[in-house]
């Protein structure tokens, strides 16, 4: 179901203060979004991004993470022992990175060297 649906109902439930926080942050998540889908589109080859990507997905930087995939980080590049960004964000409880990589449409199940996914 299209997030979108849900808004309606969701805005009822909130303050108004909420309400214009969220839709300020929603902007600025699909400004974020964009630019990661115009780098993309231009293929750069993301050499030497992987590591800067695992960091900042697991501190839950999602600017840098945003900035690292649209200058062409591997969404899927894993470290030595098999982990992935959405791995990384997501044992860590980073849910804004998590989101963020989801929206662009990482494997959450991709299992690391011990067989663990972002979901486990």
């Amino acid at each position: 179901m299209k997030p979108m649906k849900w808004l309606p109902v969701l805005e009822r439930q909130m303050t108004p203060r909420e309400v214009v926080d969220s839709r300020r942050l929603a902007r600025q998540y699909r400004r974020l979004l964009d630019a990661t889908a115009e780098a993309r589109s231009r293929g750069s080859s993301g050499e030497g991004l992987r590591d800067q990507l695992l960091d900042a997905a697991a501190a839950g930087n999602t600017a840098k993470t945003a900035e690292l995939l649209s200058r062409g980080a591997d969404l899927e590049g894993n470290d030595t022992a098999g982990r992935t960004a959405v791995i990384n964000a997501a044992w860590r409880g980073e849910q804004e990175v998590v989101d963020l990589l989801i929206e662009l449409e990482a494997d959450l199940n991709v299992a690391d060297h011990e067989g663990r996914t972002a979901v486990s």
